[in-house]
């Protein structure tokens, strides 16, 4: 289980912004990264409810775009049952850490990754 405590319900604000420059997206130059997805990091978070619905469902929204253009896609992840030396700050914040089981350490449900995705071990 996690450390981290269950976190209440709450609106994901609107913070998008019209674009003030002319830039284009270069598909050719262009990465999608998802930062930590993973069940454990998720798990305090009601999946029912806000801000998990929403974050799983424009997840999965971008990630369909990117896959239409062919932009690559990159997960990154912790790898779970690291020694202290090895997590470092990580401590401080996270705690006993994510265990390398399969109720923490995959990325979240329908969000999963395929073979042309990368997977990026922190």
């Amino acid at each position: 289980m996690s450390d981290i405590p269950q976190i209440n319900s709450y609106e994901i604000p609107n913070c998008i912004t019209p674009n003030v420059t002319n830039w284009v997206v270069d598909a050719n130059r262009a990465a999608l990264i998802f930062h930590d997805m993973q069940n454990y990091f998720l798990r305090p978070f009601s999946e029912s409810s806000e801000p998990a619905s929403a974050l799983t469902e424009n997840s999965i929204k971008l990630k369909q775009k990117h896959d239409q253009y062919g932009i690559p896609v990159a997960y990154t992840t912790q790898p779970g049952d690291m020694i202290a030396e090895e997590k470092g700050l990580l401590n401080d914040f996270w705690g006993s850490d994510i265990k390398a089981s399969v109720e923490d350490h995959p990325i979240i449900n329908p969000l999963e990754t395929t073979q042309y995705d990368w997977l990026l071990t922190k």
